[in-house]
């Protein structure tokens, strides 16, 4: 009886690891000098179940999550197993791969594409809107409401960033998200999302991270996402800086 496997690739079908060996729906490939060592040569890898995929997509995105079968399991350990036969059967949907929420961590993660960073849309009532439900959501934190204050010098800006107050509330809600996560689905999250946002900004590509960490075990969680109503402010083209003397600064760039 074959057993059913799961296996991650690039976006053009190679493995994840060195980007060489192509798996594509219908193919089969079989090992032609096979050995037992799992994570060496001789040895074609895949997963028991979707999302421990995640932890072996070394730093590629967007990826294709594939169902396989092989009718030999040869080496297994932890969240990942050995076979020297691999036959492909369908492509899946990538969002099984981050658990009941994955579809929505994979919109965001792909809207991070299209955004017009540090392009402010002329939305300042709305960028308003989004800061307090993000100061409510970390109310549970001990976070409070305080005036919104635009400014447009980007040195100002950057220095204010160092003394932003996210701590406390920040780190608690972000550390609850965190935890509840599961390892792999958690860290794929954080790093696709970090990876799409890092030309725009360190700051951006933390909220997206810590978005999509939440978002995967948002059913778990019993408060709403804080760093989502962030990631709008980014997308309308604005910098949510932080909370500094009592106001919580927006970079607008004029």
């Amino acid at each position: 009886m074959s057993e059913i496997l799961y296996k991650l690739v690039r976006d053009d079908y190679t493995d994840c690891y060195v980007g060489r060996i192509k798996y594509t729906v219908g193919t089969t490939r079989i090992h032609q000098n096979p050995r037992n060592v799992l994570c060496k040569s001789g040895m074609i890898h895949a997963c028991r179940k979707p999302e421990q995929t995640l932890a072996w997509r070394r730093g590629n995105w967007p990826l294709r999550l594939l169902k396989a079968t092989t009718p030999k399991i040869v080496a297994e350990q932890n969240d990942k197993v050995g076979v020297h036969e691999l036959t492909i059967v369908e492509e899946l949907p990538l969002a099984l791969a981050f658990g009941p929420n994955g579809q929505k961590v994979v919109d965001l993660i792909n809207r991070l594409k299209d955004v017009k960073w540090f392009e402010p849309q002329n939305k300042r009532e709305q960028v308003e809107q989004l800061i307090k439900k993000h100061l409510d959501a970390l109310g549970k934190f001990g976070a409070k409401q305080v005036p919104v204050k635009f400014i447009n010098d980007m040195a100002a800006a950057r220095d204010a960033a160092w003394d932003a107050a996210w701590d406390a509330a920040w780190d608690a809600a972000r550390d609850a998200a965190w935890d509840a996560a599961w390892d792999a689905a958690r860290d794929a999250a954080r790093d696709a999302a970090w990876d799409a946002a890092w030309d725009a900004a360190w700051d951006a590509a933390w909220a997206a991270a810590w978005a999509a960490a939440h978002i995967v075990v948002e059913d778990l969680l019993d408060f709403e996402n804080p760093f989502d109503p962030l990631m709008e402010v980014w997308e309308l083209g604005y910098w949510p800086i932080g909370v500094v003397n009592g106001e919580f600064l927006v970079f607008e760039k004029k």
